[in-house]
C-alpha cells in the first residue's frame, strides 16, 4: 500500500480501512461457508482491530525490508490469517504470495478477490501443489510463513538456503487450570467460549483442563448445566454456538478417542458423522501425570483433577512439555503464577488465553511446536510477531539472535 513520505510509521490508509468497514457483512457471509456466525463476527473484529492496530508494530516507513515473502495459511481462521500473514507482511515486502488451504479454498480465494483490488501486484494468491509451491515459491522467498501441523515443517526446512528467515506457528498444549479459590461461575464462563469457539476448532483452543479435587463436582456440574443451554443450528443461524466440523479427518481420530475412552465419557459422546457434527463432551480422566498429548478441534472438554500444586508442578515439568509448551488459562491460584511464568509458560490470569491473543503483539509459545524461526540453520524458539521477526533478520544475525 502507497504510503505518504511524511508517516514514519506504516499503517494501513483510512480509504482501506474504510472499504474494510464497509465489506464487513460480506465478509462475514463469506466465512460462514466454513464457520458459524459468532465465530464469523469475532474473527471479523480480530482482523479489523489488526488492521486498525497495525501501527502497534512499529514498521519504519522506508523502501521494503525484503522483495518476497510466501505464507502458507491455515484451513480455519481464513480471514484473520490472510491479515496476519498477507496484509501486515505486505508493509515489509515488495510481494507476498499465499497458498491456501484446499479445504477452505473458495473461502480464502473469495476474500482475496474482495481486498486484492487495494494491493494489486503486490499480493498473490491461487492454489498451487504443495511440491509446487514449495519449489517454485517459498525456496524464491527471502521469509517463509508456515501455519498448521508440525509434522509438515521438515519437507519445507530441509530444502531452505541458510538465509532465508522460516516462521513457524503451530500449536502446542494449551491447558485451563481452576484453583480452589477461584469463581467457578466466571471460570465455566471463559472454559466454554474458549473450548466452544468455532465448534472447537482453533488451536488455541484448551486441550485439557485441569480443576482442584476440592471444586471438581461442583465446576462439573456448572459445565454441564452451561453446555445443556448451547445451541446446535447452520452456519447462518445466527443464536447457534456450535456447528459441523469442517474436517473430516478431526471427525475420524475424535471418533476413535471416544472409543478408546468410553468409560470416561460423562456427557454427551456423540458424533452426527453424516452432518459432520460433534457434540459437546465432557471425558473425566484419571491421573494427570500419564495424560497424553489429544488435539480435539472440537468441542470436547478433557478434565483431570489434582490434589496439589506439587502435582501441577509435576505435570508441567513432564519431558513433553518442553515441545509443546503453549499458553494456559489460569483461575485463582496466583502463587501457581509465579512457577508457570518462571517456566515460560505464557498465563491468562483470570481471564482466558482468547482474550489475551493480539494480533499485534507476539502469539504462541516457548515450545517449539507452538511457535518458532528459524535462520542459518538457528531455531529461536518464542511467541511470534511476523513484522518484528522479519525487520530482526534483516538487521542481521548478531540481532536476531
Amino acid at each position: 500500500m502507497h504510503m505518504s513520505k511524511a508517516n514514519k510509521i506504516r499503517k494501513f490508509s483510512p480509504a482501506f480501512l474504510d472499504k474494510f468497514s464497509f465489506l464487513k457483512n460480506e465478509l462475514i457471509n463469506i466465512l460462514l461457508s466454513i464457520e458459524n456466525y459468532k465465530t464469523a463476527v469475532e474473527e471479523y473484529r480480530r482482523a479489523e482491530r489488526t488492521l486498525k492496530c497495525v501501527e502497534m508494530e512499529r514498521i519504519i516507513d522506508q523502501p521494503p525490508v525484503v522483495k518476497q515473502c510466501c505464507s502458507f495459511l491455515p484451513y480455519n481462521n481464513v480471514l484473520y490469517s490472510y491479515v496476519l500473514y498477507g496484509l501486515v507482511p505486505s508493509l515489509l515486502a515488495e510481494k507476498v504470495f499465499i497458498r491456501p488451504s484446499f479445504l477452505s479454498l473458495q473461502t480464502a480465494l473469495k476474500i482475496h478477490q474482495l481486498l486484492r483490488p487495494d494491493f494489486e501486484g503486490k499480493i498473490i494468491m491461487k492454489f498451487w501443489t504443495r511440491r509446487e509451491y514449495i519449489n517454485k515459491i517459498a525456496l524464491q522467498s527471502d521469509a517463509i510463513l508456515f501455519t498448521g501441523k508440525y509434522s509438515s515443517i521438515q519437507e519445507i526446512k530441509e530444502k531452505l538456503n541458510p538465509n532465508q528467515l522460516f516462521i513457524y506457528n503451530g500449536n502446542g498444549l494449551v491447558s485451563f487450570i481452576i484453583y480452589s479459590d477461584a469463581d467457578i461461575d466466571n471460570a465455566v464462563k471463559g472454559a466454554i467460549s474458549d473450548r466452544i469457539y468455532n465448534s472447537g476448532q482453533d488451536c488455541i483452543c484448551p486441550d485439557v483442563f485441569l480443576i482442584h479435587k476440592t471444586i471438581l463436582n461442583t465446576f462439573v456440574e456448572t459445565l454441564i448445566k452451561s453446555l445443556n443451554k448451547l445451541r446446535l443450528g447452520k452456519n447462518t443461524d445466527v443464536n447457534a454456538d456450535y456447528g459441523s466440523i469442517l474436517n473430516k479427518e478431526v471427525i475420524t481420530k475424535v471418533s476413535a478417542f471416544f472409543s478408546k475412552k468410553r468409560k470416561n465419557i460423562i456427557y454427551g459422546g456423540n458424533i452426527d458423522h453424516i452432518n459432520s457434527v460433534i457434540y459437546p463432551t465432557v471425558i473425566l480422566e484419571n491421573n494427570l501425570l500419564n495424560y497424553d498429548y489429544f488435539e480435539f478441534y472440537s468441542p470436547v472438554f478433557r478434565i483431570y483433577s489434582y490434589d496439589s500444586i506439587e502435582e501441577l508442578c509435576s505435570f508441567y515439568n513432564l519431558p513433553f512439555q518442553n515441545e509443546f509448551k503453549m499458553g494456559i488459562s489460569l483461575y485463582g491460584g496466583s502463587q501457581i503464577r509465579n512457577f508457570l511464568e518462571k517456566n515460560k509458560f505464557i498465563v491468562a490470569w483470570n481471564e482466558t488465553f482468547f482474550d489475551i491473543e493480539h494480533g499485534n503483539k507476539p502469539f504462541g509459545g516457548y515450545g517449539i511446536r507452538a511457535s518458532h524461526s528459524m535462520v542459518n540453520n538457528q531455531t529461536r524458539i518464542h511467541p511470534i510477531l511476523v513484522s518484528q521477526e522479519i525487520i530482526k533478520f534483516k538487521r542481521g544475525k548478531k540481532l536476531y539472535f
